[in-house]
């Protein structure tokens, strides 16, 4: 969320602006703010401030007390001018009118404004299946983008496809400011290979769409399935995402025929 109080500006635990321009709070300094200015009017005491923002951490008075003062220094805080109130022996209480207002983030995900979806390469015994499927799943998805006005933005495999590990895909994340993305795992059990499949929400990595998808070998057939699963989960981003792959009957066979030849397969 976003608070505004006078001319400042808090992106909640992100940054602190005063009249556009961004104020560099250290990090225990706008973690305090967060919770204060969340909970304006109120007193937070100080084993609330150190239980959310030290996580539970020995920290001394003398410590909280520095940061509190540090805190009122960046806010400016003068004889006519106060944010922070002490209460003694208990807490702290910040005291400047709050209005909340509708986060940028938030804007950013109404479908209006544009999905960016992040697909990482599946985690497969096959390698090179990877790979392949991960390069088919990408060309179908860039072409819904292409050929719809579905509001998807598809980042490019260059930056995805060594994103086997979680550093490096959470690190991508970040990055490029994702606010979705697919992954996938090969499982194998009684009733043989699937591949599981999860749509996940980047803010905080929930899972919107879980499916799991019988998996027989690298072939078009087998990569088309995945495909449409892949649409049908996407449609919890966009509804037109379900309906795209059945107004493009013509050029489905052409682009299953291309791959089928690709990889060496009878389409």
């Amino acid at each position: 969320m976003e608070y505004k109080f006078e001319n400042y500006l808090l992106r909640d635990g992100y940054a602190l602006l005063c009249a556009g321009k961004d104020i560099s709070l250290p990090p225990k300094e706008l973690a305090v703010l967060s919770l204060l200015v969340r909970n304006a009017g109120e007193m937070v005491t100080k084993d609330q401030l150190i239980e959310e923002v030290w996580h539970g951490g020995i920290v001394s008075d003398e410590s909280l007390t520095r940061c509190i003062y540090a805190l009122r220094r960046y806010l400016g805080e003068g004889k006519n001018t106060r944010y922070i109130d002490t209460v003694y022996g208990k807490g702290y209480r910040f005291t400047a009118e709050v209005e909340i207002v509708e986060s940028a983030s938030r804007r950013s995900k109404e479908p209006e404004a544009g999905c960016k979806i992040a697909l990482f390469p599946f985690e497969m015994a096959d390698m090179m299946a990877s790979r392949s499927l991960h390069d088919y799943l990408l060309n179908r998805l860039f072409f819904l983008k292409m050929v719809s006005d579905t509001p998807l933005e598809i980042i490019s495999s260059l930056a995805t496809r060594h994103c086997y590990d979680h550093s490096s895909s959470m690190q991508l994340i970040n990055r490029m400011k994702v606010d979705y993305y697919i992954s996938g795992i090969e499982i194998s059990g009684h009733t043989g290979t699937l591949i599981s499949l999860e749509l996940v929400r980047a803010e905080d990595h929930a899972i919107l769409q879980r499916k799991d998808i019988q998996f027989k070998k690298a072939c078009p057939e087998e990569y088309w399935l995945q495909c449409q699963y892949i649409y049908e989960i996407l449609s919890d981003i966009h509804p037109d995402v379900r309906e795209m792959p059945r107004c493009q009957s013509e050029f489905n066979k052409l682009f299953h025929r291309e791959y089928a030849s690709r990889l060496g397969c009878v389409p």
